[in-house]
């Protein structure tokens, strides 16, 4: 039996991984105020703090969207958020 070997993020480098994305945000003026973003910005907390990795799929029906990615601990892993068309 193998384990799978990673190197799991600091809180502070969880922190750097989310700036561009909070940076983001702020540059396309969604904000709390939204509930699917209070959502993600609750997300990205329980990452942050807890270091739990997290896959995004939140409904954004007032942007006819949805928004996914994933918050990953591995430092091999990307994290990554983005807001796509409902299909």
């Amino acid at each position: 039996m193998t384990k799978k070997m990673y190197q799991e993020r600091t809180k502070e480098e969880r922190k750097d991984q989310i700036k561009p994305i909070l940076q983001k945000l702020t540059e396309l003026n969604l904000t709390i105020r939204m509930p699917p973003i209070k959502s993600l910005l609750e997300k990205i907390q329980e990452y942050i703090q807890e270091g739990v990795e997290i896959k995004l799929n939140i409904p954004f029906p007032s942007h006819d969207s949805n928004i996914k990615g994933e918050l990953a601990v591995d430092k091999k892993r990307e994290t990554w958020v983005v807001i796509r068309p409902t299909e």
